[in-house]
């Protein structure tokens, strides 16, 4: 009976044992912009409970705007960083909002690399409101495959729209970035994206953006889509499932043996 106690008790530690986790929260309040440097503020939080290391963030905007790199180091569990920096303006770009992309990167104790995407806006000189705007499903994808989801765009305007669309993922995935389509007033279009696993875990999900822009009578508009990828958990034979199952099935081989020795 010793042994059938140590057996239900190892099953039940099973489930705790990766209870252990990292979740990067990461914030840039919308910019205004109307001088050559604008300041901005950028906070990021580890809201888990195992240290992140290695953190730091870069940021992806389709305008003249150049922004740091950012360096955390080490990120404790429950711990916010505020950090202040300039965004400098290197070209001349049209008045109006432009999609800003934030990549965070991280690694846990084990070294191994994860990445995550989050979203703002920088407003030059004009704050504009887009008249195209998407919806990205969320897909199912594989470990180490690949799969279609849909991106639906709609024309609510009055005006032919020629709409640039970027798709970011976080750098475990991939996905063909750049494409374009021309809609007519009131129409929607729906397009492939397909989204690759590169080095994403199993039973993860991730968050995926789509920007859609295009400039009309001097000025430029932006909106964001964003989807879900669920990487699907392809258990093995040393799965959490696989597993309880053995240590059940040793439960049951030691009651049946102890209870052959009882009938001796």
């Amino acid at each position: 009976m010793r042994l059938l106690a140590f057996l239900v008790a190892a099953l039940l530690v099973i489930p705790n044992s990766l209870a252990s986790y990292i979740t990067i929260n990461a914030q840039l309040p919308e910019i205004s912009a109307n001088e050559n440097a604008v300041p901005a503020k950028f906070t990021i939080s580890n809201t888990g409970d195992e240290r992140a290391f290695s953190v730091q963030t870069s940021f992806n905007s389709a305008g003249d705007f150049l922004f740091p790199i950012l360096f955390h180091g080490e990120l404790e569990p429950e711990k916010q960083v505020d950090t202040f920096f300039n965004v400098n303006i290197t070209g001349s770009p049209l008045p109006g909002r432009y999609p800003v992309l934030i990549i965070t990167e991280y690694a846990d104790a084990n070294y191994y690399q994860f990445s995550a995407v989050s979203s703002s806006y920088i407003a030059y000189k004009e704050r504009t409101s887009s008249e195209v705007n998407g919806f990205l499903d969320d897909v199912d994808v594989p470990k180490g495959g690949g799969a279609k989801t849909k991106l639906r765009v709609v024309n609510r305007g009055s005006a032919e729209r020629s709409v640039k669309i970027s798709v970011y993922v976080p750098k475990e995935l991939f996905a063909i970035r750049n494409t374009s389509v021309l809609l007519k007033p009131g129409e929607q279009a729906s397009i492939d994206v397909e989204i690759s696993s590169l080095a994403a875990l199993q039973g993860s999900t991730y968050t995926v953006f789509a920007t859609i822009e295009y400039e009309d009578s001097g000025k430029h508009y932006s909106s964001f889509s964003r989807g879900l990828v669920r990487i699907t958990k392809n258990e093995g034979v040393f799965s959490n499932t696989a597993i309880g199952v053995a240590v059940l099935v040793m439960a049951f081989a030691a009651l049946a043996y102890n209870f052959s020795l009882r009938k001796r």
